[in-house]
């Protein structure tokens, strides 16, 4: 499944980069096509805004002589807002449109340039079955980045978002029919995602990031949000919740942060490693697994294009 289906485009090269804009940089993730190391490979640039975006893409291009190669870009959560909303009562295909009026006084993006999408939720949590989430972007940062891609000689193919690209790893965890709770903290904001049968139940941002969980009020926020995510699935969604906790790799490894968070949710915490899941590159340090785990799922994600 892919978001913003309207930039999606068909490929036309054989390997992919995967590409996904933070806050402090931009991951870059290039398969080759083949499950060996030895043509793939992974890299985190520090940049702080879209021209220094557009140098460190240009420069990754030449020195990697990718142009022309398809590329996939992975929104980073700071950049969109996900909301679950009533599905609108419209036909199909005028559902994204109408999806853009509902949210129109959620979010602080004008109607004009608000771009949308659309995706259901699992249809085994009946709750849900007649919602939809819907992905809220600014149409000016999208365009002007596809701009930016298109100006360095890719071939954007497609947009997706963080969460989908990283159930894409989770997938590769050998629990596909079992449901999988899943954690990642980034520097300013946190995802949290409930996967069954390679399907979405549910999604929720946190607003707290790594950088302020050493603060003790802010870490118990932060452990209060987790909860309440917790008990809207169990109450709200009438659903299980399992007894351990998949946490993806942090930007900066703390063992308290992980003892803390065993102690105060009370259940058993997997670390994921990605280099056991994805033998495609060089063993990846934490900090690089952190920073382009959602890039190295979208890679996965069109892998079978």
């Amino acid at each position: 499944m892919d978001v913003f289906s309207v930039f999606k485009k068909d490929a036309e090269s054989e390997g992919l980069i995967s590409i996904q804009i933070t806050p402090n940089g931009v991951a870059f993730v290039y398969f080759s096509g083949t499950k060996t190391s030895k043509n793939n490979f992974c890299e985190f640039n520090q940049c702080k805004n879209l021209n220094h975006f557009q140098k460190c893409l240009s420069q990754f291009v030449v020195k990697n002589d990718l142009k022309k190669a398809d590329c996939v870009w992975i929104l980073h959560p700071s950049y969109y807002r996900l909301l679950l909303i009533d599905t609108p009562q419209v036909p199909k295909n005028e559902r994204r449109s109408a999806a853009s009026w509902q949210i129109k006084d959620m979010i602080d993006i004008p109607l004009e340039d608000l771009s949308v999408d659309i995706f259901p939720p699992a249809k085994d949590v009946i709750v849900q079955s007649k919602k939809l989430y819907v992905v809220a972007a600014r149409k000016s940062y999208l365009q002007n980045v596809i701009n930016l891609l298109i100006g360095s000689k890719l071939h954007p193919v497609s947009i997706n978002i963080h969460e989908l690209a990283v159930s894409s790893l989770l997938s590769l965890l050998g629990k596909a029919q079992e449901k999988i709770m899943f954690l990642q903290i980034l520097d300013d904001i946190s995802v949290f995602i409930i996967v069954k049968n390679n399907c979405i139940h549910f999604i929720h941002h946190i607003m707290y990031g790594i950088s302020q969980l050493s603060d003790s009020k802010l870490f118990g926020d932060f452990v209060a949000e987790v909860k309440r995510c917790f008990d809207y699935y169990q109450h709200q969604l009438e659903q299980n919740i399992t007894n351990e906790l998949f946490l993806a790799p942090l930007l900066k490894s703390n063992e308290i942060i992980t003892k803390n968070l065993t102690e105060a949710l009370g259940m058993e915490i997997q670390h994921i490693d990605v280099n056991s899941l994805v033998s495609y590159f060089e063993p990846l340090s934490n900090e690089l697994q952190a920073s382009c785990c959602a890039a190295i799922g979208g890679a996965l994600k069109q892998e079978d294009r």
